[in-house]
C-alpha cells in the first residue's frame, strides 16, 4: 500500500506580474539567504512574442520582491535566460538572441547582481545555425556546463567551461537526436543528468532524461511519459542529494506541475502531482534553499496565453514518505480520477475500525471532513463544493496510530 504524508507549503506569491507576459525564471540563492530570479519578459502572441531579459530580488525567502530591473534590451528577441553563480564569484545570464540573425547563445555578467554588461555571443563550435534553449549548471566549485538544442533536429548538446563562462570548449558533445529544452545538472557524485521533450508524432510531446559520467557518453535515453503531453523538464537534486526531474504535463485542460524521482541512475519513479490550479502552470524551475525546502518557480499562464506571471510557492518535503509498509491495516483506492463531480473512497481493512476520512489540498491545507469518529471499511463518496477550485487534493484515512492518503485530480 502507497503512503503519502503531506507536504507543508505556503501559498503561491507573485514573483513578477502586470505585463503581458513574465514568464521562464531561472533562480538561485545567495549566501546571504537572498533570493535572485531571472526571467523573460515578452509580448503578446499577436505582437510575436518579443522578449528582454529581467531580473528581480527577495529578501525574505519570496515574499515579497523587488521592482524588475533590465539585464538585456534591445530591438532583438531575447529569450530564455539561465542565470548562474560564477565560481570566482559574480553572476552570469546565459540566453537566447537574434540580434545576430538567426538565434545564438549569448551572455550578461554583474559582479554585484545588479549591474549587467553584455559579453556578446558564446563560440560553441558551430560555424552557422540556430541554438535554442540554454541551461546552465555549476560543476563544483571551478567550472560551469551549459546544455542547449541545435536547430533544426539536430537534438541536444552540451559544452564546459572552466573559467567560469568567458569562454567554453568547442567540442559539438552530443546528449540526443531530437531533444528540445535539454536541461542539465551536476550531480554531487559527478553524474551529469539531462533532461528534455521530445515530439513523438503529431503534436503529443514527451518528456526523456538520460545521465552520463564524462559529458561523452550518454545512457540510452528513457521516456518518463508516454503520450501524456510533458512539457518543460527540469533536473534538481534535493536535499538529501536524491535527484528528481520536474516537469509540466497536460491534465484536463491546464498544465499541472509534476516531479519524478531518479532513486539510482537509469530507474525513474512514478510521477508525483506538485502543483495544479486553474491556470496553466509551465517551466517549473526548483531551487533548493539552504534550510532544505524547496521554492518552486513556474510561469502562470491564463487569458489564452496573452498574460502570464512568475509565481513561486515555498514546499516543504520534508515530511513526505512514499513507502510499502508492512503491518498497515488500512488500503485506500480511489476512482475515477480525474474526477469531475463525486469521487469513490473504497477503502479496505484487515479488521473492523473507526476513524476519520479527510480531504488536504496539496499545501497540507484542511479542505474538508468527509467523516470523524466513523467505520471507515467500505466505499465513501466525497462532492467538492462549488467553490472549490480545480488541482490535486488528498484523500487521509486515519485510525489509531495508522495513516493512509491518496491522491486524487479535481476537474470541472
Amino acid at each position: 500500500m502507497l503512503l503519502l504524508f503531506l507536504a507543508l507549503a505556503g501559498t503561491p506569491v507573485v514573483v513578477s506580474g502586470g505585463s503581458p507576459i513574465d514568464y521562464m525564471p531561472s533562480p538561485l540563492q545567495n549566501t546571504d539567504g537572498s533570493i535572485l530570479v531571472a526571467f523573460e519578459r515578452m509580448t503578446p502572441p499577436g505582437q510575436g512574442f518579443i522578449g528582454d531579459i529581467l531580473i528581480t530580488l527577495s529578501t525574505d525567502t519570496g515574499s515579497t520582491w523587488s521592482t524588475p530591473t533590465i539585464v538585456v534590451e534591445g530591438s532583438a528577441n531575447q529569450r530564455h535566460p539561465a542565470l548562474v553563480h560564477v565560481p570566482s564569484g559574480g553572476y552570469r545570464i546565459v540566453y537566447l538572441s537574434d540580434q545576430s540573425g538567426g538565434y545564438g547563445v549569448f551572455s550578461a555578467f554583474s559582479a554585484d547582481g545588479t549591474t549587467w554588461t553584455e559579453e556578446g555571443q558564446l563560440d560553441l563550435g558551430w560555424t552557422a545555425g540556430s541554438f535554442g534553449n540554454p541551461s546552465v549548471s555549476s560543476e563544483g566549485d571551478t567550472a560551469l556546463v551549459i546544455s542547449y538544442d541545435k536547430f533544426f533536429g539536430l537534438g541536444g548538446y552540451v559544452s564546459r567551461s572552466t573559467d567560469g563562462g568567458t569562454s567554453w570548449d568547442t567540442e559539438m558533445r552530443r546528449i540526443n537526436t531530437r531533444g528540445r529544452l535539454n536541461r542539465i545538472l551536476r550531480h554531487p557524485d559527478g553524474t551529469y543528468l539531462c533532461a528534455w521533450q521530445e515530439t513523438g508524432g503529431g503534436s503529443v510531446v514527451n518528456i526523456f532524461a538520460s545521465y552520463s559520467s564524462d559529458l561523452e557518453t550518454w545512457a540510452p535515453s528513457e521516456s518518463l511519459t508516454t503520450n501524456d503531453n510533458g512539457h518543460d523538464a527540469m533536473p534538481f537534486v534535493d536535499e538529501n542529494q536524491v535527484a528528481w526531474i520536474y516537469y509540466a504535463k497536460y491534465e484536463g485542460s491546464v498544465y499541472r506541475i509534476m516531479r519524478c524521482e531518479v532513486p539510482s541512475w537509469g530507474s525513474y519513479g512514478e510521477e508525483i502531482l506538485v502543483y495544479g490550479d486553474s491556470h496553466h502552470a509551465t517551466q517549473p524551475h526548483p531551487l533548493l534553499l539552504a534550510d532544505g525546502r524547496t521554492a518552486l518557480f513556474w510561469g502562470s499562464w491564463w487569458n489564452n496565453y496573452n498574460e502570464s506571471d512568475v509565481m513561486v510557492e515555498i514546499l516543504d518535503f520534508s515530511g513526505i514518505e512514499e513507502s510499502e509498509e508492512a503491518g498497515n491495516p488500512i488500503s485506500v483506492s480511489l476512482y475515477p480520477s480525474p474526477f469531475t463531480s463525486t469521487l469513490s473512497v473504497d477503502i479496505s481493512l484487515s479488521e473492523t475500525a473507526f476513524g476519520s476520512i479527510a480531504v488536504y489540498d496539496l499545501s497540507g491545507r484542511l479542505v474538508e471532513s468527509i467523516g470523524s469518529d466513523i467505520p471507515i471499511g467500505g466505499v465513501h463518496l466525497w462532492e467538492p463544493g462549488e467553490l472549490l477550485p480545480v488541482g490535486g487534493y488528498i484523500i487521509q484515512v486515519k485510525s489509531g496510530e495508522y495513516t493512509a492518503s491518496e491522491k486524487c485530480l479535481y476537474l470541472h
